[in-house]
């Protein structure tokens, strides 16, 4: 979604998105796959189905490193979802779909400062 959200900003669209797509796609799958035979071969089958932070139990040097990578990332996706969506409010509202959001439309290439504003008060 990061990607789609920005793709507004990006010089090729129609090269730039399925290849990071793809990319993505790719990277994510490889990397759960190593997790899975990582975390098989150093936790018992009840270790696994028991601990909820594994992760963090099998951390070496700094198991709190762990703790502290969730919360950062649960923060960044939070931001994420702060820059993207107000990008898509102002996006639907220059297509007119719905006139009561007229007051987010923007010009191609401008910030959409109220709809950021009006998106930030909605999630706080």
């Amino acid at each position: 979604m990061a990607g789609s959200n920005r793709s507004a900003s990006l010089k090729d669209t129609q090269q730039s998105i399925p290849f990071g797509t793809l990319s993505a796609t790719l990277i994510t799958t490889s990397l759960y796959f190593v997790s899975v035979l990582f975390f098989g071969a150093v936790a018992t089958r009840e270790k696994l189905l028991t601990d909820r932070l594994l992760t963090a139990t099998v951390a070496w040097p700094f198991p709190s490193l762990i703790k502290i990578g969730i919360i950062l990332s649960t923060l960044g996706a939070a931001l994420q979802s702060l820059t993207g969506a107000p990008r898509l409010l102002a996006a639907i509202a220059n297509d007119d779909i719905l006139p009561i959001l007229r007051y987010f439309k923007v010009a191609d290439g401008s910030e959409p400062y109220a709809a950021t504003f009006f998106t930030a008060v909605l999630c706080a």
